[in-house]
Parts: C-alpha cells; sequence; structure tokens
C-alpha cells in the first residue's frame, strides 16, 4: 500500500469512528480524504495530521488517533516538518489514563527511533514531556509521604534547568530514560554499565 493509500485509509477509519459526537473532526477527515484522493501534493502539508490531532484532545478518540499517528510514524509517512507538533500534541495528551500515557511514551519512542530530526532542543522537548509527568506524580506522592520518606528524594536537574525532588525509583526511571536519549544521539551514557548500548546510536547516526 502506498504511502497516500495507507492515510487515506486511516483518515477514512478516523472520520467512521467520530460519528455524530465529534462532527469538527469528521469534517476535517473527510475533506482531507477527498484532497488526497484527488491531489497527492495533499500528503507535504502538517494540515493532513491536523483531523489525527484534534482526535488526541478528546477523551473519546485519543486512543484511536494514537494508534494512527503510531502507524504513520513507524512507516515514516509523517513528515519531519510535522515533529514538533506531534511533540506538542502528546505533551496534551499527558493527562489522560496510564493506558494512554503509556501509548504516548511509545509513540515519542517511535520518533526517536524513526526519525533522526529528533535532537539538540526538540529531543529536550520530548524528553520534557515524559519528565512534567513524572515530577507530577512524584509531587502527588510527596503530599501523602512521611518526613522519614521525604528524607529519601533526591535532587534531580532537568533539561531546562530547573530541579526537582525525586523518589530512588523515580530517579532510576528518569536516568534510564536519559541514558536512551544520550545514546541514540552517539553521546557517552551516565551509567557505565549501559555503554555497550552505545553502539546502538552509533549505527543510528552511520557511524558505523
Amino acid at each position: 500500500m502506498s504511502p497516500l493509500a495507507f492515510l487515506v485509509t486511516e483518515l477514512q477509519s478516523l472520520s467512521s469512528k467520530t460519528r455524530r459526537k465529534h462532527p469538527d473532526i469528521r469534517e476535517a477527515a473527510e475533506n482531507l480524504t477527498t484532497i488526497t484522493n484527488r491531489n497527492s501534493d495533499g500528503l507535504r502539508s502538517l494540515e493532513l495530521l491536523k483531523p489525527i490531532f484534534m482526535g488526541c484532545a478528546t477523551k473519546k478518540l485519543v486512543a484511536i488517533s494514537l494508534g494512527s499517528l503510531q502507524r504513520l510514524i513507524s512507516l515514516k509517512i509523517a513528515l519531519k516538518s510535522t515533529v514538533p507538533e506531534i511533540i506538542r500534541t502528546m505533551s496534551d495528551a499527558m493527562n489522560q489514563g496510564v493506558d494512554i500515557q503509556l501509548k504516548i511514551l511509545q509513540t515519542l519512542l517511535g520518533l526517536i527511533a524513526k526519525y533522526l530530526e529528533v535532537h539538540d532542543a526538540l529531543l529536550g522537548d520530548l524528553v520534557m514531556v515524559v519528565m512534567n509527568k513524572m515530577v507530577h506524580e512524584d509531587r502527588k506522592n510527596v503530599d501523602v509521604r512521611t518526613q522519614d520518606v521525604d528524607d529519601k528524594l533526591t535532587d534531580v536537574t532537568l533539561p531546562d534547568g530547573t530541579t526537582t525532588h525525586l523518589n530512588p525509583s523515580a530517579k532510576d526511571a528518569y536516568s534510564v530514560f536519559e541514558d536512551l536519549c544520550l545514546l541514540a544521539n552517539s553521546d557517552k551514557s551516565n551509567f557505565p554499565k549501559l555503554e555497550f548500548l552505545r553502539e546502538i546510536g552509533d549505527i543510528r547516526a552511520g557511524v558505523v
């Protein structure tokens, strides 16, 4: 199936799921389906993902929309110019349930694996999507901890320069995710035992 045909299929699927509750999303999906069927140049625009972005902002359609987005990313049908908007959309959807948060993490990892454009500031934005959620959850837990548990919190400097307090488990999760991002950019990991994974980053960057 060609990228254009695949995109049309995803838009048609999203349109059929909206029914009467989200007419704006259905209209956008149907309009883009018509445009892409008539003109393949319609594929070269951020507008092609608009219905999917709109779906990610609704509780009813977010799972379906994320599934479509993951498939578009895995096949690199989503243009590299849409990556910043994808990251912003994932950030806005992070307040959904745990199952949706898992899909968001899978989507973000797909971006790192498929798009070399995810580096520097853009990679920092991606990491912050995850870290903001971790910090939010950790702060909720801090509110109900006793003082002796609070003493176990560790100061961690985030990519934007701010400092937060993480419990041991949250700090481990952050450290592993940070190292995976470093290795993906062929940088040295902070955990010596993960250094053997650097070859993965070298292969991705075309070094070896």
